[in-house]
Order: structure tokens, then sequence, then C-alpha cells
């Protein structure tokens, strides 16, 4: 009795070996597209405080316009490259 019990509890060293390999294969084609996500994930973050940092800065000095519309195209210029430099 104590044979048969002792049998059908657990796992076998084969199911664990094909489980682990499972999720190796998973992690191995899922991390490269993590890792371009994540890029790309900082740089609209960094685009995003650039834009409201130019947009305070518009805000509390109206007189300086024109210096304020060239530095947004600059950084229009810059946000663009880097998009470009990192599309995959």
């Amino acid at each position: 009795m104590q044979m048969n019990l002792r049998c059908l509890s657990g796992f076998t060293l084969v199911e664990l070996a094909v489980v682990l390999a499972v999720i190796a294969v998973v992690a191995t084609f899922t991390t490269p597209s993590v890792v371009v996500w994540h890029k790309r994930d900082q740089i609209d973050a960094r685009a995003r405080t650039m834009m409201s940092t130019l947009t305070l800065a518009r805000s509390g000095s109206p007189a300086s316009r024109c210096a304020y519309r060239k530095t947004h195209a600059l950084a229009h210029v810059r946000a663009r490259r880097i998009e470009a430099s990192t599309s995959v």
C-alpha cells in the first residue's frame, strides 16, 4: 500500500526538467523585447520631461517667446534623432 502512494506523489525529474526547459525558452524570447520597450520608455519619459520644462519656461517668460521657439525646435530635432537611433 505504501509503495503505491509513494509512486503517485510528487514530480519526476523528467517532468521538472521539461518545465524548466520551457521556462528557459520563453525567457529567451521575451527578454529582448522587454529591453527594447524599457529603452523606448526611458526616452519617452525624458522627452516628456524636457517638453514640460520648456512649457514651464515659456509660461513664465512671455518676453522670450522667440528664444523659446528656437529652443523648442532644437529639442524637437534632438528627440527625433534619438527616436531614429533607437528604433529597431
